[in-house]
């Protein structure tokens, strides 16, 4: 691995803060390099869910290309691991959501 790679990965690997990452990333990555990366991730989930191409394209604007590539990589370990803790972190965001309607003190 390039060591400009490895200096990156241990940067993001280190920044355990929500906050600070997404102020790190808005600031380091152009708007349509972080629009592409979240849409990747995206493309994926939906991919996971059982969407179809087609639809996948349309809705979110990538190429079939593009989907076709993430497609191959949707079932790796990294990337289910990824998918495990987007999924844990949409239902605690909705827990705490909820919570917040019933205590609104918190």
């Amino acid at each position: 691995m390039k060591n400009q790679q490895k200096t990156l990965i241990t940067l993001l690997a280190d920044i355990k803060n929500p906050k600070a990452m997404e102020e790190f990333l808005q600031s380091f990555l152009s708007k349509a390099e972080l629009a592409q990366l979240s849409k990747r991730l995206e493309v994926i989930g939906r991919l996971k869910s059982g969407e179809s191409y087609e639809f996948i394209q349309k809705q979110l604007g990538v190429s079939s290309a593009t989907i076709s590539g993430l497609s191959r990589i949707q079932d790796t370990n990294i990337i289910k691991e990824a998918l495990k803790l987007i999924s844990i972190d949409k239902k605690a965001t909705k827990i705490a959501s909820s919570i917040r309607r019933y205590v609104p003190f918190l």
